[in-house]
């Protein structure tokens, strides 16, 4: 399980960084599009966990909540399929408080590698600064709808690249700190 989560927060980054990169420099590109690809993505998920579950006898193991989670994201997807109108004006708030959550991440990883005795933490900090500052002005400042459409799409791509930026990083700590422990152990 730890594998997988590894995996996939880099994953997410990345696809943060080219949902921003689309939004900002794609205009053709509506969010209702990019919002009925996510529902389908979210309800494809749904459907996969469902399956995965009865093909791997997940109830044999009493952690294992691949069913409600593949449930809980079909019903999901399918009411973002109706209520997308809605999603799409909340769509800046969302795509702050994502960034509010990766900036939480980045900042994990800089204390890690603080921790670690690496030197590299300091770009994680800064990152994870800079990722809240914004996240905070673009929730609070009344800017103009289009202007916040433009810095939302501009937070999420920067944020997307600085969280990738920071799992590189943390393993980079990680590796060093393994190597050093092994010395220390000869």
């Amino acid at each position: 399980m730890q594998r997988q989560v590894n995996y996939m927060i880099p994953m997410v980054a990345a696809i943060a960084a080219v949902l921003g990169a689309m939004l900002l420099f794609v205009p053709q590109i509506s969010l209702d599009s990019i919002c009925y690809l996510m529902c389908g993505v979210i309800v494809t998920g749904g459907v996969y966990a469902i399956v995965r579950y009865f093909l791997t006898n997940g109830f044999a193991d009493e952690l294992n909540y691949g069913f409600s989670v593949g449930v809980f994201l079909v019903v999901l997807g399918i009411l973002g399929f109706i209520k997308t109108p809605e999603i799409v004006a909340f769509f800046p708030v969302a795509l702050s408080i994502l960034a509010l959550v990766y900036g939480v991440m980045v900042l994990q990883d800089a204390l890690d590698l603080k921790r670690m005795n690496s030197s590299l933490w300091y770009g994680s900090l800064g990152g994870a600064v800079a990722i809240h500052m914004v996240a905070i002005v673009v929730l609070i400042y009344p800017f103009s709808k289009d202007l916040r459409a433009t810095v939302s799409y501009a937070m999420i791509l920067g944020t997307g690249v600085i969280l990738f930026a920071s799992k590189i990083l943390r393993r980079i700590g990680q590796k060093k700190d393994n190597k050093a422990e092994i010395v220390g152990i000869e």
